[in-house]
């Protein structure tokens, strides 16, 4: 039985291993998305402003965060570099400042004084590109507490899916079969694009990181139980008669077997979360969430 604790131990060791690799390669494979909402003449506004914006997207969980603290000390770096207040309305700054620290794209947003209260305005923009992927504004009447509100329905409306509207006007018939030529070919591939399942799978490819995490959980059950079960294998014999003694050896023996089995458990359920979480982390995303 000495040698169940030594199994246990190296093959525990090298699951645990193999499952924080592959999670730390799944973490790392999420986009950093910087976060700057500014009010000018107002610094700890606009950073309270970010920090709500920042909490709303970390409940999705698709991005590693950058927010308004961050994006200054970047600036700071940089010798004759305006504020963030004044760099986030220039894009060749922005872009700058939001590659510096790893971001292919920024929620950028920008609050106002009006007779009536704040003017809120969000958008998400592409660094590379300096193209604006969507935009959201509201007029917020209140105080500060409003403005946390209207943050958190910003950031989710800028990352809601877009509907795909039809034409005006357009009378809506029932679908024709596609003909069998290019034509055709082309509109199942608009279709398929549309439903979500022309994509590779990229639905698929989502469920597959939360399966991953599942099977890696799991993994951490059936290695902890071995240890248990590897060490009530390992106690001294207990008895004060041969008989008495020969049962707790068979007793032992059984936890040897349980925990030589949770390894094996343990290791399958490591390597199905690896797979799932290698699958997730190649995959082709979409930029958007």
């Amino acid at each position: 039985m000495r040698a169940v604790n030594v199994r246990l131990a190296g093959s525990a060791a090298l699951g645990l291993l193999f499952v924080m690799t592959a999670g730390s390669r799944a973490a790392s494979a999420r986009e950093r998305l910087a976060v700057a909402i500014v009010a000018a003449g107002d610094a700890e506004l606009g950073d309270n402003l970010t920090e709500a914006g920042i909490s709303s997207l970390a409940e999705r969980g698709d991005h590693e965060l950058v927010g308004t603290r961050e994006l200054r000390r970047r600036l700071a770096d940089e010798p004759s570099a305006p504020a963030l207040e004044a760099c986030v309305v220039q894009p060749a700054c922005l872009a700058r400042v939001a590659n510096a620290v790893g971001a292919r794209r920024v929620v950028v947003g920008e609050v106002r004084k009006d007779d009536a209260g704040f003017v809120l305005q969000l958008a998400l923009a592409d660094t590379d590109t300096g193209a604006r992927e969507a935009e959201w504004s509201q007029k917020v009447a209140g105080d500060a507490e409003s403005l946390v509100a209207a943050v958190a329905t910003g950031v989710r409306a800028l990352f809601a899916p877009k509907p795909a509207s039809p034409s005006a006007g357009a009378v809506q018939l029932a679908p024709a079969p596609p003909a069998p030529d290019a034509g055709g070919a082309s509109a199942l591939q608009l279709e398929a694009a549309a439903s979500g399942t022309g994509d590779g799978g990229r639905h698929g490819n989502a469920l597959a990181g939360y399966f991953g995490a599942g099977a890696l959980g799991l993994a951490v059950i059936a290695f902890s139980a071995a240890a248990v079960a590897g060490n009530n294998a390992e106690e001294p014999l207990v008895g004060t008669t041969r008989a008495d003694m020969q049962a707790d050896l068979q007793r032992r023996e059984e936890y040897a077997s349980v925990a030589n089995g949770l390894i094996l458990a343990g290791v399958a359920l490591s390597l199905t979360a690896g797979a799932l979480f290698a699958w997730w982390w190649r995959s082709d995303k979409p930029s958007n969430p």
